[in-house]
C-alpha cells in the first residue's frame, strides 16, 4: 500500500502540477507564434494539429492516472495538518506551521478522520485516572489536580464515573508502515482522547 501511496501522491503533487505548467507554456509558445506566422496556412495547420494532439495525450494521461489513483483522492480529504506536519509540491517540501499543527492536532474531527484513513489502524489504550472528580455543569465535567488540588481542568463530553475504578479510555492510531513518516504523516496519535468513547 506504501508504494501505492507514493505513486499517487508523486502524480498528483509532482506530474501533473508539472504537465499544467507545461501546457499554460504551450498556449503560451503557440499563441506567440501564430501571430508572428502571418498566412502560413500549412505552419499554422501543422502547430494547431501539434498542439492538440498534445493537449489530448495529456487529457489521456490524466484520466488514466486518476482512475489508477482515485483512492488517493478520497483519503486526501481526511488529511490535515494535524496529521501530516507537512507536503511536498513539485518535489519541494511544503512545512506546516507548528501552530497549526498542533492546533489541528486537538481539534474535534481529528478521531473521525483517523477513522477513515487506511495507513493508520487504531487500538484502545487505557491508563490510570488519579484526579478527583469535582462536578459538572451540562455535558462538562471538572476534575482537580496539582499538589493540593488547586487547579481543575474541563473534559466534554459523556462520563460514567466510578471512583474506585477510575481509569481513562482512549484511541492510539499508529502507522501500519513506518515510512509514512517520511511523507509527513504523524505516528501515534492519541486523537486527544475520544471523549465520547471514555469511560471513567
Amino acid at each position: 500500500m506504501f508504494e501505492e501511496w507514493v505513486a499517487a501522491e508523486e502524480f498528483y503533487t509532482f506530474t501533473l502540477p508539472l504537465i499544467l505548467i507545461f501546457l499554460a507554456m504551450l498556449f503560451f509558445v503557440y499563441i506567440f507564434l501564430l501571430s508572428y506566422i502571418g498566412d502560413k496556412r500549412k505552419v499554422k495547420q501543422i502547430g494547431s494539429v501539434t498542439v492538440i494532439t498534445i493537449v489530448i495525450l495529456c487529457v489521456v494521461y490524466f484520466v488514466n492516472g486518476h482512475m489508477n489513483y482515485q483512492f488517493w483522492v478520497d483519503q486526501n480529504e481526511f488529511i490535515n495538518s494535524g496529521i501530516k506536519e507537512y507536503s511536498f509540491i513539485l518535489g519541494m517540501k511544503n512545512e506546516e506551521e507548528p501552530q497549526i499543527v498542533k492546533s489541528l492536532g486537538r481539534s474535534n474531527r481529528l478521531y473521525a478522520n483517523l477513522s477513515e484513513l487506511k495507513m493508520y489502524e487504531r487500538t484502545t489504550v487505557t491508563q490510570p485516572f488519579n484526579h478527583d472528580y469535582v462536578g459538572s455543569r451540562g455535558n462538562d465535567h471538572y476534575f482537580s489536580f496539582g499538589e493540593d488540588n488547586q487547579y481543575v481542568y474541563r473534559i466534554r463530553g459523556e462520563i460514567n464515573w466510578e471512583s474506585e475504578n477510575s481509569e481513562i479510555r482512549g484511541t492510539v492510531f499508529s502507522l501500519i508502515d513506518e515510512r509514512y513518516q517520511d511523507l509527513g504523516f504523524i505516528d501515534d496519535v492519541y486523537g486527544n482522547w475520544i471523549f465520547s468513547d471514555q469511560r471513567f
